[in-house]
């Protein structure tokens, strides 16, 4: 399937397991929140690059670990593409998946991709000092509520050179959210860890607003970090790289 807007991510130059319930808002999150203060009523898509770690590990854990970095929608949207790790006690190695979150019709994964050689061969790319894979969200509409709108999860093929759909819904409910973001976001309090990483990278992060393709700025966005682990004797960092479209998470 193939439904590029504009010009394909750049040329791939970096060849190369399930998912338990997501729990609650995380307990520390950072990134740019994305159409809250503006356009936010036509809001149709997100575009952008999200850093994978195919090798990641957060644990041993005494308590579940969860941690989604990058996650991002756009406002009005029932999708949202996230990059989930995930560890329970008694777990030999950290979970790692692409998930694509429903948050109208199922409200739960809609489906999942493991992270594994075939995710890494189809998808992954290096581009300006990581590894990331390229998403895609649009929709037919803004919701009203009284209308079905449909829904798009897009996930970039560097071996067909083109766009996969990974998940659709047409529905006419409403999101449980409100506004679009790209994040990084843990829950990982409860297990008191919080574990060095590898430094997490969302970039050319893009709203579709009013018909056009719009880099996050400073007039649609505003970045922020909270809770958790960023306050925890600042143990994670927020680095806004280009306000407001690339975002690093590091670990001091």
């Amino acid at each position: 399937m193939k439904r590029p807007h504009f010009a394909s991510p750049p040329k791939r130059r970096f060849p190369k397991r399930g998912t338990p319930p997501r729990p609650a808002l995380g307990d520390g999150n950072a990134g740019t929140d994305l159409g809250m203060d503006t356009a936010l009523g036509t809001a149709l898509g997100y575009y952008a690059a999200h850093a994978a770690t195919p090798d990641l590990e957060l644990g041993p854990v005494q308590a579940p670990a969860f941690l989604y970095a990058p996650t991002g929608m756009n406002a009005n949207s029932c999708l949202e593409w996230t990059t989930a790790y995930t560890r329970y006690p008694g777990d030999t190695q950290t979970v790692r998946a692409v998930w694509v979150w429903d948050h109208c019709v199922g409200q739960n994964i809609g489906t999942s991709i493991p992270m594994d050689s075939t995710f890494t061969s189809n998808y992954l790319t290096y581009y300006n000092g990581a590894n990331v894979f390229w998403v895609e969200l649009v929709q037919s509409a803004v919701p009203d509520g009284t209308t079905s709108v449909t829904y798009d999860a897009m996930i970039y093929n560097f071996n067909t050179n083109q766009w996969d759909l990974a998940y659709e819904i047409s529905t006419a409910q409403l999101p449980d959210t409100s506004g679009g973001w790209s994040v990084h976001e843990n829950d990982m309090q409860q297990a008191n860890v919080c574990p060095s990483l590898p430094p997490i990278v969302a970039d050319q992060i893009q709203a579709l607003m009013g018909g056009t393709w719009t880099l996050a700025n400073s007039s649609n966005s505003y970045a922020w970090s909270i809770g958790w682990c960023f306050t925890n004797n600042s143990r994670y960092n927020l680095q806004v790289l280009a306000p407001n479209y690339k975002w690093q998470v590091t670990t001091p």
